[in-house]
């Protein structure tokens, strides 16, 4: 895919993530699953929302109920 090109899915998150690796892909929040091979960094902001950095500079949000996860995931890659 490039430029304006979009991909277009009919399924579910839930869905997706049960077909997919479970070691190479995680959900950190409802409305995204991330390739863990591309997670740079772990940020938080100064009202307290964390967001996953990803090499093509995309932040995406980790919910309050998947920060435990994301911080734990960065400790075992960052080994």
């Amino acid at each position: 895919m490039s430029g304006n090109t979009q991909a277009i899915c009919d399924s579910s998150l839930a869905g997706l993530l049960d077909r997919l690796d479970p070691e190479s892909f995680k959900q950190f929040h409802r409305n995204n699953l991330v390739c863990i091979a591309h997670i740079q960094a772990l940020t938080t902001t100064i009202q307290g929302e964390m967001f996953i950095e990803l090499a093509n500079r995309m932040r995406l949000p980790v919910s309050r109920k998947h920060r435990r996860d994301a911080r734990e995931l960065l400790k075992s890659i960052s080994k």
